[in-house]
């Protein structure tokens, strides 16, 4: 299976900060959204780019960065994300 694109991870990040109160360490999303994708394997979840970082939880901080761009996330502190009201109506128009 190749990896969701930056797009398709943006929603599943949305409802999981909704469903976890509205805001949550980054090392809780990135298994939480990986639930989105049951087709993508531990293997591919482990994989690393050339600089060493794995791959699914840079693809998140991307579509996290995009949400942040858009108002639908916030930071809250460090290393926890927030939604915001703008992220919670784009899951209610998705609903």
């Amino acid at each position: 299976m190749s990896f969701p694109n930056k797009e398709e991870i943006e929603l599943p990040i949305l409802l999981e900060l909704d469903a976890m109160g509205g805001q949550a360490a980054i090392q809780d999303i990135y298994r939480r959204v990986a639930q989105h994708f049951p087709e993508m394997s531990a293997e591919e979840l482990g994989q690393k780019l050339k600089s060493g970082d794995k791959k699914w939880p840079n693809l998140v901080r991307w579509a996290r960065l995009q949400l942040l761009i858009n108002g639908e996330v916030a930071s809250s502190g460090k290393g926890i994300w927030r939604i915001t009201d703008k992220g919670r109506q784009r899951i209610e128009r998705k609903s």
